[in-house]
Protein backbone atom coordinates (compact mmCIF):
# COMPACT_ATOMS: atom_id res chain seq x y z
CA UNK A 1 0.00 0.00 0.00
CA UNK A 2 1.36 3.39 -0.99
CA UNK A 3 0.05 6.79 0.14
CA UNK A 4 -0.16 9.30 -2.72
CA UNK A 5 0.91 12.90 -1.96
CA UNK A 6 -1.25 14.63 0.63
CA UNK A 7 -4.55 13.48 -0.81
CA UNK A 8 -6.75 10.87 0.68
CA UNK A 9 -5.96 8.40 -2.10
CA UNK A 10 -4.51 5.03 -1.26
CA UNK A 11 -3.01 2.71 -3.86
CA UNK A 12 -3.45 -1.02 -3.22
CA UNK A 13 -2.78 -4.18 -5.22
CA UNK A 14 -5.62 -6.58 -6.02
CA UNK A 15 -4.20 -9.35 -3.84
CA UNK A 16 -3.89 -7.05 -0.81
CA UNK A 17 -7.37 -5.65 -1.45
CA UNK A 18 -8.90 -9.14 -1.57
CA UNK A 19 -7.22 -10.24 1.64
CA UNK A 20 -8.13 -7.05 3.56
CA UNK A 21 -11.33 -5.93 1.86
CA UNK A 22 -13.14 -4.95 5.08
CA UNK A 23 -10.24 -2.71 6.10
CA UNK A 24 -10.31 -0.86 2.77
CA UNK A 25 -14.10 -0.53 2.74
CA UNK A 26 -13.84 1.04 6.21
CA UNK A 27 -11.32 3.54 4.82
CA UNK A 28 -13.64 4.39 1.93
CA UNK A 29 -16.51 4.95 4.36
CA UNK A 30 -14.25 7.40 6.19
CA UNK A 31 -13.63 9.34 2.97
CA UNK A 32 -10.51 7.75 1.46
CA UNK A 33 -10.35 6.84 -2.20
CA UNK A 34 -8.76 3.49 -3.07
CA UNK A 35 -6.89 3.08 -6.36
CA UNK A 36 -6.70 -0.63 -7.19
CA UNK A 37 -3.63 -1.73 -9.13
CA UNK A 38 -2.72 -4.84 -11.06
CA UNK A 39 1.00 -5.36 -11.62
CA UNK A 40 1.53 -1.74 -10.54
CA UNK A 41 -0.94 -0.24 -13.04
CA UNK A 42 -4.18 1.41 -11.88
CA UNK A 43 -7.23 -0.59 -12.98
CA UNK A 44 -10.07 0.60 -10.73
CA UNK A 45 -11.11 3.22 -8.23
CA UNK A 46 -13.22 2.70 -5.11
CA UNK A 47 -14.58 5.95 -3.73
CA UNK A 48 -17.27 7.07 -1.32
CA UNK A 49 -20.74 7.62 -2.75
CA UNK A 50 -21.52 11.32 -2.61
CA UNK A 51 -24.30 12.38 -0.27
CA UNK A 52 -26.04 14.29 -3.08
CA UNK A 53 -26.11 11.16 -5.24
CA UNK A 54 -27.69 9.19 -2.39
CA UNK A 55 -30.33 11.89 -1.92
CA UNK A 56 -31.14 11.95 -5.63
CA UNK A 57 -31.43 8.15 -5.77
CA UNK A 58 -33.81 8.22 -2.78
CA UNK A 59 -35.97 10.92 -4.37
CA UNK A 60 -36.15 8.94 -7.61
CA UNK A 61 -37.11 5.78 -5.70
CA UNK A 62 -39.86 7.71 -3.87
CA UNK A 63 -41.20 9.08 -7.17
CA UNK A 64 -40.39 12.67 -6.15
CA UNK A 65 -37.80 13.14 -8.90
CA UNK A 66 -37.14 11.70 -12.32
CA UNK A 67 -33.74 10.88 -13.78
CA UNK A 68 -32.65 12.88 -16.81
CA UNK A 69 -33.54 11.23 -20.10
CA UNK A 70 -30.62 12.79 -21.96
CA UNK A 71 -27.35 14.49 -21.13
CA UNK A 72 -27.39 18.26 -20.73
CA UNK A 73 -26.67 19.97 -24.03
CA UNK A 74 -24.38 22.94 -24.49
CA UNK A 75 -26.25 26.18 -25.06
CA UNK A 76 -25.43 28.24 -28.15
CA UNK A 77 -23.29 31.34 -27.62
CA UNK A 78 -25.03 34.57 -26.61
CA UNK A 79 -25.88 37.06 -29.33
CA UNK A 80 -24.97 40.69 -28.63
CA UNK A 81 -27.98 42.78 -29.65
CA UNK A 82 -26.36 46.04 -28.62
CA UNK A 83 -28.73 46.58 -25.69
CA UNK A 84 -29.59 44.80 -22.48
CA UNK A 85 -32.84 43.18 -21.47
CA UNK A 86 -32.81 45.40 -18.38
CA UNK A 87 -32.90 48.48 -20.62
CA UNK A 88 -35.91 47.08 -22.50
CA UNK A 89 -37.79 46.37 -19.24
CA UNK A 90 -37.03 49.84 -17.84
CA UNK A 91 -38.18 51.49 -21.08
CA UNK A 92 -41.34 49.38 -21.14
CA UNK A 93 -42.21 50.35 -17.56
CA UNK A 94 -41.86 54.09 -18.15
Amino acid sequence: MKKIAQTRQVEVGIRDLKSQLSKYIDRVQKGDEIIVTEHGKPVARISPVSESKLILERLIAEGKARPALTRRTVLPPLIDLGFSLSDVVIEDRS
